[in-house]
C-alpha cells in the first residue's frame, strides 16, 4: 500500500510517499522520511511528542 502527505504549510506542496504494508510500518517510515522537511520547514514542530506527531502524521495522510 501507498501512504501520501502532502504539505503546502507556507511553502510550495511537497508529498511524502512511503511503501509499507500496514499502518504501523508506514508510519515508523512516515516518521522517518518527514523529519528532513520538518525541520527545515517547520522548526516550530520540533517540540511535538511521538505521540503528537504520530497523531498529525495519520490524520494527514492518504491511503490507496
Amino acid at each position: 500500500m501507498t501512504y501520501s502527505l502532502v504539505c503546502a504549510d507556507g511553502h510550495d506542496p511537497e508529498t511524502i510517499t512511503v511503501e509499507a504494508m500496514g499502518d504501523e510500518e508506514a508510519m515508523t517510515k512516515m516518521m522517518v522520511k518527514s523529519k528532513a522537511h520538518l525541520d527545515v520547514n517547520h522548526s516550530e514542530m520540533a517540540s511535538m511528542t511521538e505521540e503528537q506527531s504520530r497523531a498529525f502524521i495519520s490524520s494527514h495522510w492518504t491511503k490507496t
